[in-house]
């Protein structure tokens, strides 16, 4: 799985775009941040300006799994009805 296949679940998932910049590391207080240097990639929980929940992974696809997981199980990313 990469980026835009997984931004593509997420969009059919409903899951609010305020969860999850895919491209943009920083941003606005909780959410899931998926950045990539140098070949590594991070995944974290940006928090008042903190990264917690810190996990690495060697590929995308991994992290784009990791990342889809974190957010399909989190309440709080789907907007409200």
């Amino acid at each position: 799985m990469n980026r835009k296949e997984l931004e593509s679940i997420l969009i059919k998932e409903r899951i609010s775009p305020l969860a999850y910049p895919l491209y943009s590391p920083v941003g606005n207080d909780n959410r899931y941040i998926l950045e990539e240097r140098f070949g590594t990639w991070y995944v974290y929980f940006w928090e008042r300006g903190l990264r917690t929940n810190e996990q690495i992974f060697s590929n995308e696809d991994e992290a784009c799994r990791f990342v889809l997981d974190q957010i399909l199980n989190d309440p709080t990313s789907r907007p409200e009805k």
